[in-house]
């Protein structure tokens, strides 16, 4: 687990200058970074409607923004509370702001040049600080916004000199903070592409983990990453997570708590993906993106293990990319239905009215399935809010219990 120093920078350094004799707590940086998170998800599923288009019931996306978080556990992550998950949710919040300012700088690069470069240089700062959190993390929405980017520098319509300049702005703060980052691997590791990995020796030795394919790696991230399922109780929360299930691979193995990525219902409307309902570059993109996803759950369960944690690494992209494809299959109703659309096209839109209750059934099933995780067991259990607030948990607890 590669803890990056820009949480460091970000929270403690200007904690440290406000209070000299004092240090930010867990709970209060996560905290910090889940704030900033919550507009920010809100802001990038605005840009993905607008920049591609998609014709959505109002009500569905409002339900989607508030569900959006829970399906990328940001409150769970949150609550949990300990110096693990601060890389990971500062990676969470510039990746998110990564995404977002490509889409609107490639938007309104033709329209408002000066503005679209202002957003290609926060999309540079954002890559760049998202790779000094956690750099696995970039690979996702790198691969993601990757075809938009290339589309754009190969667009004859667009001078060279605009295409030089949008390339520009993105690429020297994005490269300067790779720069700085690579220089603090060699003053940290003694190595410039060093991100930890040899030195983490505390429970099992990471250098003898393995990244050669293995047929039995697959179908075991398959169980454990996707299909497998929490822990049912009669008592609140009701859910918990359990541990994982595999092999040693020959070699000492992480492993810890996980359930699977289908455990949220969010996640099933990646199933409905279809390039009929999509723009080609949308398709290209989530395609792209969707492939590198994968392949870094591969990476991740090689060289970290059976952990939650580590399809986190890809969490924004599988969501967003679900969320994408419900608001496009369920489509608001048009009373001219017949007129302003083709017979394939008018069937295509009242089979969409079908899914609206499935649509708003798995959002609203996600926030309570999420929100239940959050009183759930925790990897330290010192975050277990029935340890850290038993008041509080008592409290939600007989709120939530049945026959009582």
């Amino acid at each position: 687990c590669y803890f990056g120093i820009v949480p460091f920078l970000l929270t403690y350094l200007p904690f440290n200058l406000l209070f000299p004799h004092a240090v930010p707590s867990a709970i209060l940086v996560v905290t910090i970074f889940a704030v900033a998170i919550i507009p920010s998800m809100f802001a990038l599923l605005r840009e993905v409607v607008e920049f591609f288009a998609i014709r959505t019931n109002y009500c569905l996306f409002l339900l989607s923004a508030a569900a959006f978080p829970f399906g990328c556990l940001i409150f769970y992550l949150q609550s949990s509370a300990s110096l693990y998950y601060m890389p990971l949710l500062s990676a969470i919040l510039f990746g998110i702001l990564f995404v977002y300012a490509s889409l609107k700088a490639v938007r309104l690069h033709a329209t408002h040049p000066r503005a679209g470069y202002t957003l290609f240089a926060l999309a540079g700062i954002s890559l760049a600080l998202q790779c000094g959190s956690r750099p696995n993390a970039c690979i996702p929405v790198v691969a993601f916004i990757a075809p938009l980017f290339i589309a754009l520098l190969f667009d004859a319509k667009r001078s060279i000199a605009n295409r030089v300049a949008a390339a520009s702005s993105f690429l020297v703060p994005a490269i300067v903070g790779v720069a700085g980052i690579l220089a603090y691997n060699y003053l940290r590791f003694k190595s410039f592409f060093n991100f930890g990995n040899e030195e983490q020796l505390t429970n099992f030795d990471l250098r003898f983990n393995s990244k050669s394919f293995d047929p039995t790696k697959i179908r075991d991230i398959f169980l454990n990453y996707f299909l497998k399922p929490f822990n049912i109780s009669e008592n609140f929360p009701y859910i918990s997570i359990p541990w994982a299930n595999n092999q040693g691979y020959g070699n000492s193995f992480y492993t810890h708590m996980i359930f699977g990525l289908m455990m949220i219902p969010l996640f099933w409307w990646m199933f409905t993906l279809r390039r009929k309902f999509m723009q080609k570059i949308e398709y290209i993109m989530t395609v792209v993106g969707l492939v590198a996803s994968f392949l870094l759950l591969y990476l991740n369960y090689c060289l970290g293990g059976n952990l939650y944690r580590y399809y986190c690494d890809s969490i924004i992209i599988f969501i967003l990319i679900a969320i994408m494809s419900m608001l496009h299959r369920v489509k608001p109703y048009s009373k001219d239905i017949d007129i302003t659309c083709e017979k394939d096209c008018a069937i295509a839109e009242q089979s969409s009215l079908r899914l609206y209750i499935p649509a708003v059934l798995c959002a609203a099933a996600t926030i309570v399935i999420v929100g239940l995780l959050v009183f759930s067991n925790h990897t330290e259990p010192s975050a277990d809010i029935q340890n850290v607030n038993p008041d509080l948990f008592l409290k939600w607890s007989d709120l939530f219990t049945i026959g009582r």
